[in-house]
């Protein structure tokens, strides 16, 4: 507890207005807040030397209320915004958040994400687009993961090379958070049972539109770059007697590409917070965009089905309603797009794969690694998805 002659340590913070509210951030924890505008006067105050009585009678003689000091107070320990002194006196600075690639230069990330930069993948990307033209059977279909042979192998590199691939995508958006001159790193986390690599960079919202929309959009155009390479490579392989690749390799970056097709095609699953919902949510200026949707979405359920609870949303602006109701449809066909997905992709996939071990049953020899190399695949995907458990 706190008393009112209290002088409490503020770190120094940055903050931007965000319509209503105020963006607020303590680079050293990366962490970055929404509070109202009587929010960050109290936290002026306080940071300008004020005790917390003094600040509190600023604050009441200001808004005309008494403000809950302590409480604000403890909210920001919880955020790790500051770290309070177990005594009056200066506060023990917040630990600084540590990961993988936090020092990349804003010089250095600046350059990377330049228009020259963009230029080069941009012909990149056209390049393979006229070579898919040229030679169609260049681009992958679902059987690309049916693997006739050698289904073990196989299927660890296509796992190397999507970590590597995956390695690559939040690595440009640490890049293009980095060139706008935000704190940004790359860290190990796990979703539900699953181990992933994640790119910690809160501080964006600091930075202006269209800075936060390339960080956001940074991931996916190096995954566009990195399939245009290897469709190239498939392209120059056909083409060029100079240039062979190894049957293997073929089938590897064949794989390799329709893996990054899928990741490529799951930005439009957006019912789900993906990059391309934060580039739709920051162009709009909405703040809950998706939530503020599917509480839209049950509301007209609970016109057709009685049983089902309106929620209140009244205090959602009329502004942002009206665009709550137009991403309602993009809500419903990325919904759709996924469903149609698991017919067209993953259901092909495992079609494929029992196909295989029905003509081992009947008894062909080539279809028999599906039994050999069978128990060894199960166990590594399994591995694969279980890691995060002991992560």
């Amino acid at each position: 507890m706190l008393n009112s002659d209290t002088h409490v340590a503020i770190p120094p913070f940055v903050e931007r207005a965000d319509g209503e509210d105020v963006l607020i951030g303590n680079p050293a924890s990366n962490c970055f807040l929404s509070v109202g505008p009587d929010a960050v006067a109290l936290l002026r105050w306080l940071a300008e030397g004020l005790t917390i009585g003094q600040a509190s009678a600023a604050y009441a003689a200001r808004y005309g209320e008494t403000p809950d000091v302590q409480g604000f107070l403890a909210s920001l320990v919880d955020q790790r915004f500051l770290t309070l002194a177990p005594t009056p006196g200066a506060a023990e600075p917040a630990a600084p958040v540590r990961g993988h690639f936090a020092g990349i230069s804003v010089d250095l990330a600046r350059k990377l994400c330049s228009w020259p930069a963009l230029v080069v993948g941009a012909l990149v990307a056209a390049c393979a687009v006229a070579a898919c033209v040229e030679d169609p059977s260049i681009v992958p279909s679902p059987a690309a993961l049916v693997f006739e042979h050698d289904q073990l192998g196989l299927a660890l590199g296509v796992a190397i090379t999507t970590l590597v691939t995956v390695f690559f995508h939040e690595l440009a958006h640490l890049v293009a958070a980095r060139a706008a001159d935000v704190p940004a790193r790359i860290g190990v986390a796990n979703r539900l049972w699953v181990l992933v690599a994640e790119t910690d960079m809160r501080g964006i919202w600091l930075a202006a539109q269209p800075q936060r929309c390339v960080a956001f959009l940074a991931g996916s155009a190096v995954d566009v770059f990195m399939t245009a390479l290897l469709l190239l490579a498939l392209f120059t392989n056909d083409a060029a007697h100079w240039f062979a690749l190894d049957q293997t390799v073929v089938v590897l970056v064949r794989a390799t590409i329709f893996v990054l097709f899928t990741r490529l095609l799951w930005q439009l699953y957006l019912f789900l917070p993906t990059d391309l919902y934060y580039v739709i949510a920051t162009l709009c200026g909405c703040k809950n965009l998706m939530q503020d949707t599917q509480a839209y979405l049950i509301n007209q359920l609970a016109h057709v089905a009685r049983s089902v609870r309106r929620i209140d949303q009244s205090d959602v602006p009329h502004r942002e309603m009206r665009i709550v109701r137009w991403f309602a449809f993009v809500w419903l066909g990325g919904r759709a797009i996924a469903f149609a997905s698991l017919f067209l992709i993953t259901l092909p996939v495992l079609a494929g794969y029992a196909a295989m071990i029905g003509r081992g049953v009947v008894g062909d020899d080539r279809a028999m690694h599906a039994f050999v190399d069978g128990p060894p695949l199960l166990i590594l995907a399994a591995g694969l998805q279980s890691i995060g458990l002991v992560a």
